[in-house]
């Protein structure tokens, strides 16, 4: 069994809405870390498209466009935009296609 992030630190995290785009109704809060916003992003992105789960560009890009679109975004300075941009280009996580998860 995967422990995810979200799983382990639910306080970097507030309660919104369950759709079609957000499955499990988290959203990172304001003072969550690079780790928390990347793993939740990551899991949520693959739930909408299994398809990537194996691309990594394309995870990090769909991953930095969750990240611009939320509310934690706007919270953050300048400098911690760039740095969980970064962090969200430099680790994908792409899963290998040989192994079931």
């Amino acid at each position: 069994m995967i422990l995810y992030y979200w799983m382990e630190h639910p306080e970097e995290y507030e309660n919104v809405e369950e759709n079609t785009n957000n499955v499990l109704g988290l959203e990172p809060k304001e003072m969550a870390s690079k780790e928390a916003i990347h793993d939740l992003y990551h899991f949520l992105v693959i739930q909408q498209d299994n398809n990537i789960a194996s691309n990594a560009e394309e995870l990090s890009k769909r991953m930095i466009e969750k990240f611009v679109n939320s509310k934690c975004y706007h919270y953050k300075t300048e400098e911690e935009r760039k740095e969980i941009i970064k962090y969200l280009e430099d680790n994908p996580n792409p899963e290998n296609p040989f192994i079931d998860y």
